[in-house]
C-alpha cells in the first residue's frame, strides 16, 4: 500500500472521518477493520514501507496462521 494511502487510513482510524472527493465536509465512519498479509511488517517498517503509527493502530489483536507447509496433516477415516 501507498504511503500516501497509509496515512489517509490512518486518519479516518484515528478521526473517524473522511472528505468523499468533490465534497467538502467529512463523512464520519464508525468501522473495524480485519487485515492480511503475507509480509513481515516489521521489516518494511525498518525499509520504510510501512507506517509504524499505522502497524499498532492495526495490530491490537494479532492471529498467526502458519503456511500450509508448516501444518501438520491429520486424516481421519
Amino acid at each position: 500500500m501507498a504511503l500516501d494511502l497509509q496515512a489517509k487510513l490512518l486518519r479516518v482510524l484515528g478521526l473517524g472521518e473522511f472528505i468523499i472527493v468533490g465534497e467538502n465536509k467529512p463523512t464520519k465512519v464508525n468501522v473495524r477493520i480485519i487485515a492480511a498479509t503475507n509480509r513481515d511488517l516489521q521489516k518494511e517498517i525498518e525499509q520504510g514501507h510501512f507506517r509504524e503509527d499505522l502497524f499498532y493502530r492495526l495490530s491490537v489483536f494479532q492471529i498467526h496462521l502458519p503456511p500450509l507447509r508448516e501444518r501438520i496433516l491429520i486424516l481421519k477415516y
